[in-house]
């Protein structure tokens, strides 16, 4: 009784420190995440799903009373099903880390989901024969006879995700742009859950592998939690210091398909909105470019603050005139905003964008290149209808 009672304690435990760490990644941004940040929200999500269960297997075990055999099987098959559904959602996190495209990794998950797929099989079995569980008249547990093989089909993926890790690691140091502590992340993650594992097949009465696996979560979670600090405290867009990071994983690993853009957009005016109006204007003013940009943008799209009045966009496209098009549909929309008479100013915007695939030395250039496109926009801007004199208080 004594042992169950601890073993619930640490369960109960880790289960709040999942909680904690939801509630926490809800506050970024207004729920808006980038891909790697959503996949960390299921990594959570099916680690409490998986403690729940188990600490249900753990209260059923041995009690009788009526229902208990079938809420004991209830509960021991979906922990089972469970157990592979961590390593499969961290193999698709690391491959999102090193930059595998979407496209490539959906031709890819079929294949990743074999071992789920084989142990899901395994799982049913037992219900009928103890292949990997029992459970006595007394509504006992029992380890099966293929109890390990269950702990080798769950790992598989993390294998296969730490290989792929070491690989892209050595492909990174010949290019000469590794960075150790990005890949030491990634590495660390899953040395706890293997500890725990290795616990739980030496020893079948302690099971703290879901529990070691939430100090790989607060890992992964601080290193979040960092990132935080890279957040534009006015917009609440990343910024540039986020951005860095983002572009080297887009242009880690490229397959052909999609082209990489990076969009630099200046808001027209801004100074003499300003100067006219004062700074809490000025301040609503990038605020409500922010607001734009979140709305049109894609929720793939890569949305960061660079400084001052000037805001990138990073987006993948795979029809090159899809990202005009983008730029076009933000000055329509800040047009109509404008028409609307809302604010005492007006809201335009001059555009510079670069493609990655047209083959840049580094990513200050790729950058650079973007900037000195938006600066000859912002001179066309300046030419038309006078605007060097009127910028930013009449219609743009």
């Amino acid at each position: 009784m004594f042992h169950r009672l601890i073993y619930i304690q640490v369960n109960l435990f880790a289960m709040i420190l999942l909680c904690v760490m939801l509630r926490g990644l809800r506050r970024r941004q207004g729920n808006r995440f980038l891909t790697d940040q959503r996949i960390f929200k299921w990594l959570l999500l099916s680690n409490l799903v998986t403690l729940l269960l188990d600490s249900a297997t753990c209260l059923l075990d041995g009690q009788v009373f009526p229902g208990a055999p079938a809420l004991g099987m209830a509960a021991t098959v979906g922990y089972y099903a469970m157990n592979p559904v961590m390593g499969l959602v961290y193999l698709v996190y690391c491959e999102t880390k090193l930059g595998v495209e979407r496209e490539c990794l959906y031709r890819r998950l079929p294949l990743y989901c074999l071992p789920f797929a084989a142990h899901l099989i395994l799982v049913i079995a037992s219900v009928f024969r103890p292949v990997l569980f029992s459970l006595s008249a007394d509504n006992s547990y029992t380890r099966g006879p293929l109890f390990p093989l269950s702990m080798v089909l769950s790992y598989l993926p993390v294998f296969y995700s730490v290989f792929e890790v070491l690989f892209s690691m050595r492909q990174a140091k010949k290019g000469g742009g590794a960075d150790s502590r990005f890949y030491r992340s990634l590495l660390l993650f899953p040395v706890p859950p293997l500890i725990g594992g290795a616990l739980q097949m030496a020893t079948p009465e302690v099971s703290v592998v879901w529990a070691s696996t939430v100090i790989s979560m607060l890992i992964i979670f601080i290193n979040l939690q960092n990132a935080e600090i890279t957040t534009d405290a006015l917009t609440g867009l990343f910024n540039r210091w986020q951005l860095m990071p983002y572009l080297e994983g887009k242009t880690r690993r490229r397959d052909g398909g999609q082209g990489l853009y990076v969009v630099l957009m200046d808001v027209n005016g801004f100074k003499q909105i300003n100067d006219s109006f004062g700074h809490q204007v000025g301040d609503h003013a990038l605020r409500q470019t922010a607001e734009l940009l979140r709305r049109i943008c894609g929720r793939e799209d890569f949305l960061a603050r660079y400084g001052g009045d000037e805001f990138i966009l990073v987006a993948e496209r795979e029809i090159p005139s899809d990202v005009p098009a983008l730029i076009e549909h933000i000055r329509r929309e800040m047009s109509l905003f404008s028409g609307r008479g809302t604010a005492p100013y007006n809201l335009s915007i001059s555009a510079g964008c670069a493609r990655w695939e047209n083959g840049y030395p580094t990513l200050d250039a790729f950058i650079a290149d973007a900037d000195a496109r938006m600066y000859e926009d912002k001179r066309r801007w300046k030419q038309s209808a006078g605007r060097e004199i009127q910028e930013g208080v009449t219609p743009s």
